[in-house]
This record gives C-alpha cells, structure tokens and sequence, in this order.
C-alpha cells in the first residue's frame, strides 16, 4: 500500500496565508495613502503658519516646554479650488512636559488664507490657549499681518433695545474689503457726560445678519420719528424717556441726512440692553473678564504725534468757521486685554469740526504690547455740518 504523499507548506498554509496577504497589503497600502495624505497637509501653508505659530508661543512652550514637535496623525481636512478654499484641522504636538492639539481653522480667499480660529488645547489641563494673534518673530511682514489680523477683528458701534447691534470697522480703509465675524462680543462703551452704559460690564455674544448701509440707523430703530424721512437729530418720540438721554453713535445733525457706509447688522438674543455705545471684537479673541475703564483720561501721545499736532497748529486759521481739534484733545474710554495674548487695546475718542464746521466724531484705537503702543487705528462718524 502506498504512502500518501506528503503536502508542501503551501499546500498546507494557502487558505490562511492569502487573506491575511491580502489584509496585509490593503493596510499597507491604506497606510500608504495616510502617509501621502498627512504629507499634502503638511506641505500647505495654513498648516505650516498654525504649527510655527504654537512653536513660538510663550504659553504653549510654559505649558509643554521645549522642543515642541509635531505628531503624525493630523485629523481634519482641507478643501482648496482655485484662489479660494477651507481648513478645519486638529494637529498633534508634544513637548517634555506633555501633549496638546492644535485646532485650526482658515478661509481662502482671493488667494490668501485667514485664521478664524487658531488654538492649542492642553491635555493634561484643558486650557485653551489662543495664538491667533502671537507672531512668529520670524520677519516684519509676519509681525504686520498679525497685527492687520487683529484690528480686522475689532468693531465699535452701537447696540438698540430692538436686539440689533449696529457696527463699523477699525479696518474702514478698506469698507469693501472687510470680512465681517460670523459672531462678535459686545461690551458697553462709557460715553461723554454724566451716561452710565444701560447694560451690565460683561460680554454678550451677537451674530452677524447682514450689511446696513445706505440706511439711517436711528430712523431704522425709531430713535427718530419727527420727520417724514427717518433722518435728523431730534428726539421727542422715542420709545421711552430713559433713552432720550442717551446720544447715538449714528445721529446726525437736524437737517442732513448721513446713510452710513461700512456697517454691518448684528444680533442678540437678550431685548432691551440699549441703547448704548459699545465695542465688539470676534469671540475668538476671548478678552478678560474684567476691562479697565480710564473714562476722561487723557491719551498719552507718543513724539511723533505731539509734533505733527504742533505742524497742525500753526496753520493759519483765520478763515476757519470753528476751531479744529486734533488727537491731542482726545479722551481714553476703556482698555482691554486678551487671554492667553501680548496684546491689548485701548480705545478713546475726541470730536472735530475741522476749519468749516464739519462735526466728526473720532474714535481712536491703540494696539499696545508689553506697555508699547505698535499701531494706531482710528474710525469716525460724521454728523454734518454745525
């Protein structure tokens, strides 16, 4: 009888061993296309800018220490057509003291990308650290576009019983150009005189609805129902008498009509707050809690300025109809910091007439870091002629 002849090893192996090949190479290759992918997000510019950004960050290196190094996985996506595009990524880093997460999100647009929103989030903590606005000391040109980031994020205007607040640019040199937040934080403003802001010294949050111009805003809200158009500065039916005492941000002179340009409407969700002036900024930036407020001080003004005022004065004025006023005139109002930032503001304002009685209303804002002011941004209403 014959011995039955023995299997070779494929023939005792082959069912297993070619599924888990087949598992084998798909996980290889599915490996493979991670591996390219993580690449093609690394080579992008927002990617490269987040991770620089906590790199550098004094807080981020406190909190992790130094090196801080990428991690492999970064979760997210980036979709990108043209001169236009979006991110939304969650990038990994560590560093001796522990492990964290970038969270960044950016739009394209017109060819150039623009954080929204730029955080590390600390494991072992839970703080949310804010670098949005950190540079990388890498040149000037960076330090700029940080800064033209910031002020592009900062507003001032005016809030109405109604829920709608009314806001116009610092960045106004550029009204067509302006990329409104999708949701801001307001905080009353003190105003001249003896006014106390008719809502609480805290945050609230509003929502963008849609641009306001060509409008006269007062009329809009009924702040002003004497005239057959909604235009003018008078005051004797408004919705109740507490609010006749309150001076409005976008008033104008009895018989001119001023409709505004470069202004954007606002929600919130809370009525009967206003009327009142305030200040707004994109909730991204997360300010402190408590704000400073320096009503009537004067502001410090640096060399340069005092000596372009001085050239300014000694124009001749004799056929001037009013006296003109200049910064040196100008009040502080209120000073914020920002948490997890170098930077605050402070913000004051003084009116002009100029040399033909053209009444103005200024407001001016100063970017200041570590005590130095770095830029300053001014943005006015016109009221008409006096």
């Amino acid at each position: 009888m014959s011995q039955p002849q023995e299997r070779n090893w494929w023939n005792r192996n082959w069912k297993w061993f070619v599924p888990v090949s087949c598992l084998v190479l798909l996980v290889g290759i599915c490996a493979g296309i991670a591996y390219l992918g993580f690449g093609l997000v690394k080579s992008f510019e927002t990617y490269k800018d987040a991770v620089a950004k906590a790199k550098t960050n004094s807080a981020v290196m406190e909190a992790l220490g130094s090196p801080i190094k990428e991690g492999l996985l970064v979760a997210g996506n980036i979709n990108v057509s043209g001169p236009s595009g979006q991110a939304d990524l969650a990038i990994p880093i560590s560093g001796p003291k522990g492990k964290a997460t970038i969270h960044a999100v950016a739009k394209k647009s017109a060819g150039k990308w623009t954080f929204s929103t730029l955080e590390v989030a600390i494991n072992a903590s839970g703080e949310r650290i804010n670098i949005l606005f950190t540079g990388t000391g890498a040149s000037q040109n960076s330090n700029e576009k940080v800064i033209q980031e910031l002020i592009s994020k900062i507003y001032i205007g005016m809030i109405y019983p109604s829920g709608n607040v009314y806001l116009k640019s610092f960045n106004s040199s550029q009204k067509d150009q302006i990329n409104w937040s999708r949701s801001v934080l307001i905080h009353p403003l003190p105003i001249e005189g003896k006014h106390k802001p008719p809502i609480e010294n805290n945050f609230n949050k509003a929502v963008f609805i849609q641009k306001a111009e060509n409008e006269y805003i007062p009329g809009l809200e009924g702040f002003d129902e004497d005239h057959n158009e909604p235009c003018g500065w008078e005051y004797e039916k408004l919705k109740s008498e507490t609010d006749r005492y309150i001076p409005d941000f976008f008033r104008t002179v009895f018989d001119y009509c001023a409709y505004e340009e470069g202004v954007s409407q606002y929600k919130i969700d809370i009525k009967g707050l206003g009327p009142s002036h305030i200040v707004a900024f994109e909730d991204s930036l997360r300010p402190e809690t408590q704000t400073l407020s320096i009503k009537g001080k004067k502001r410090p003004m640096s060399e340069e300025e005092k000596e372009r005022v001085q050239e300014l004065k000694k124009r001749d004025l004799t056929d001037c109809y009013t006296v003109p006023h200049f910064i040196d005139s100008a009040k502080q109002l209120l000073s914020i910091k920002f948490l997890n930032s170098e930077y605050e503001i402070r913000i004051s304002s003084y009116r002009n007439a100029g040399c033909g009685g053209h009444l103005a209303h200024i407001y001016v804002l100063d970017l200041i870091k570590n005590k130095k002011v770095l830029d300053t941004y001014e943005v006015s209403h016109y009221y008409g002629p006096i």
